[in-house]
Formats: structure tokens, C-alpha cells, sequence
């Protein structure tokens, strides 16, 4: 009777280790592969020193202005898009590829400053307030630790 018992105590073990190694490989297929990051990157400026009115278009061009003046030509062709630019709120949803999310990121904090436009300098300055490796995070609020 014993040996029946240790028996199917020694198969519930196996089984169960059986459930783990399925449970972790279960896990590492969830994963999420992250591709690209997505920031929520605010945009200060003066609108009375913009000879034009800010649009998306233009706030890509100074990201990468502010990406290529930091980290140099090379990196001027690193693909950095606009998802959706609020003219109102100077706010912008950036993505940019997971290998070059440091450099971005590098540049829009540090960087910004007097960019020459239409012959005058213009101060553009970028705070990245949010960042994500999933565009839905970016929807909802933020949290504040108290």
C-alpha cells in the first residue's frame, strides 16, 4: 500500500513539473516582441517667433534636427513618425524603431534650443512624458507614485 501511494505522489510531481516547463514556454511565446516605441512628446515654443504655423510635418523636421544635430549624419535617416500631432496642446505620439528609442530619446531630452527658421531663431525645446513599447499604454492616465 505504501509503494502505491509514493508511486502516485512520485506521478503527480512529474506531472506537475510537466505543467511548469508548458506554463513557461506558454509565457516566453506571450512576450511581447517590442519593435517599435511609441512617446508622447510635448513641443514649447513661442508661436509668435514661428513664421508658420506648427505642423506635424514641421515638428518632424525638428526632432530630427535636434536627432542628427546630437548624434550627426548617421542618424539623420533614422525613421522617426508622426501618429498624431495636437496643434492646440503642441503634443505629438512619436514612434521610432526599439533599436534607435535611446538616441530619440537622448535627443529630444537633452537637446532643443535656437533653430534658424525663415531666417530668424526660433527656441524649441521637447519633454517626453510618456514612452511605451505598446501604443495602447500611451491612452490611458498616468500614475503617480505618492
Amino acid at each position: 500500500m505504501g509503494d502505491s501511494v509514493m508511486a502516485e505522489s512520485l506521478q503527480k510531481f512529474e506531472d506537475s513539473k510537466i505543467t511548469k516547463e508548458k506554463t513557461m514556454e506558454i509565457r516566453k511565446r506571450r512576450e511581447l516582441d517590442v519593435n517599435y516605441w511609441y512617446m508622447e512628446v510635448h513641443l514649447e515654443y513661442k508661436k509668435e517667433e514661428l513664421p508658420c504655423e506648427m505642423t506635424a510635418e514641421l515638428a518632424q523636421v525638428l526632432m530630427r534636427g535636434a536627432v542628427s544635430e546630437m548624434f550627426g549624419e548617421s542618424t539623420s535617416s533614422l525613421p522617426l513618425d508622426i501618429l498624431k500631432f495636437d496643434n492646440v496642446l503642441c503634443v505629438c505620439v512619436v514612434r521610432v524603431p526599439s533599436s534607435a528609442y535611446a538616441k530619440v530619446r537622448a535627443a529630444l531630452t537633452v537637446g532643443g534650443g535656437p533653430v534658424t527658421m525663415a531666417g530668424g531663431l526660433v527656441s524649441v525645446s521637447y519633454w517626453v512624458s510618456k514612452a511605451s513599447g505598446c501604443l495602447l499604454s500611451l491612452a490611458g492616465p498616468e500614475r503617480l507614485i505618492s
